[in-house]
């Protein structure tokens, strides 16, 4: 009779069963892993497209403090980590930079995938970039303030993503100030009473330096700036283009005949020189001008320079509203590679996530979102951010021509005859 050898066979068993694991784990064991991968929402799926995206970073918007192009790095390397294998490589140029590049060879090997919109002229042609309404759900820009949409609208086509605001204010003296018909509770100024300040101003000599032979110097009562921005306009252009019925104009046209309140040839000033007259000669009690002013000044005076001064939002006039130009966008040049256009929009689209839109404190900016405000404990950039509610139109879109228009047209016009 058979009998089973026990101490035999049961290593004989095991060893089968060994080897039958060895051979079937590999696969289903490779399968599970995938499937856990997918579902791990920590790890990055690798894009369908890879390599380096390229974006020129144009200055048309001046910064409060810091560098668009530094600011970059953080969107950028959160943008990085969620899609594996593809860079962005970030170029900075002046617009002189850029128009001798466009001057040569303008095919798309010598252009960036995304580029900033111009403001007041658009060197590259807006029918090169892509139409990016379509990449937006509906009512996904409804949370976007309404002039900064309307800054990458172009017709029915959407050529950009807004992705940063400035805002004008007026910079004044403190010691212009000190008489009761400015009292420090007072957060706004008409043009009535800017006029008064102005006037009162110019008729004083400055406290902050002497000319060599010992007097004071003369102290202007107005000054700004117009270069790759122009804040006058938010005095002088009402809404829908007309001037008419705006109390800004006339006033800079009383002023501009009266000795003593305007620098002369202030209308070809720098902004570096309007800030210098203003803040380190000391000789214009009120400067017209971006949130840029409120953190040099910051600067000078953590070197005990720099002007004691308060801050106003521009005289909304009877329109109730004003004028703006500062709202940075990029916008993305038409691509061989769909995969590759939609990751240009991706990154574009990762700049107005609410955290990377709270970090533009760091630019000292205002966000493009309707929902933010960045400046809460901030009281000088307080009242500039509350101000963007009330901006109504811009050179953007249809309004660019007859903005520039309009410009020229003041450029050229013969001097006021004096009173």
């Amino acid at each position: 009779m058979w009998r089973w050898n026990h101490g035999k066979v049961l290593p004989v068993l095991l060893l089968c069963l060994s080897l039958l694991f060895l051979l079937a784990a590999p696969p289903f064991l490779s399968h599970r892993l995938k499937d856990k991968r997918a579902e791990d929402p920590f790890e990055p799926e690798k894009p369908e497209w890879t390599g380096i995206l390229t974006l020129w970073d144009i200055p048309y918007v001046s910064t409060g403090k810091g560098s668009a192009a530094r600011w970059l790095e953080g969107p950028i390397r959160r943008f990085e980590k969620n899609y594996p294998g593809v860079f962005i490589d970030v170029r900075s140029l002046s617009t002189e930079r850029l128009a001798m590049y466009l001057s040569g060879d303008k095919s798309n090997a010598m252009l960036p995938d995304m580029i900033s919109l111009g403001i007041y002229e658009q060197p590259v042609p807006e029918n090169d970039f892509v139409d990016l309404l379509p990449d937006f759900k509906e009512g996904e820009l409804n949370g976007i303030r309404d002039i900064a949409v309307k800054r990458v609208m172009s017709g029915s086509r959407m050529v950009g993503v807004p992705w940063m605001m400035g805002s004008y204010g007026l910079a004044v003296k403190e010691e212009a100030l000190s008489d009761e018909d400015f009292t420090s509770s007072s957060k706004a100024l008409d043009y009535s009473s800017l006029d008064t300040l102005v006037k009162k101003i110019s008729s004083q000599k400055t406290s902050g330096g002497k000319k060599s032979d010992g007097k004071k110097k003369d102290c202007y009562g107005f000054c700004s700036y117009a270069d790759s921005s122009r804040p006058i306009l938010s005095m002088i252009y009402g809404k829908d283009g007309k001037i008419g019925g705006n109390d800004g104009f006339p006033l800079l046209e009383r002023w501009s005949r009266e000795k003593g309140i305007l620098p002369p040839d202030w209308e070809q000033f720098s902004y570096s020189s309007a800030f210098h007259l203003f803040a380190v000669e000391q000789q214009a009690g009120v400067l017209l001008g971006s949130s840029k002013f409120i953190y040099d000044n910051r600067s000078l005076q953590q070197s005990g320079k720099g002007v004691a001064m308060r801050v106003f939002p521009v005289p909304m006039g009877q329109s109730g509203r004003f004028y703006q130009d500062q709202i940075a966008a990029y916008g993305v040049l038409r691509q061989d590679s769909s995969k590759k256009q939609r990751l240009c929009t991706l990154f574009l689209e990762s700049l107005l996530e609410e955290e990377t839109q709270k970090q533009l404190t760091d630019l000292g900016m205002f966000s493009v979102r309707k929902d933010l405000q960045l400046y809460a404990e901030d009281e000088e950039m307080k009242i500039l951010e509350e101000s963007l509610s009330q901006t109504a139109i811009g050179p953007f879109g249809d309004d660019r021509n007859r903005i520039n228009a309009f410009w020229e047209k003041q450029k050229n016009r013969e001097p006021a005859p004096a009173d």
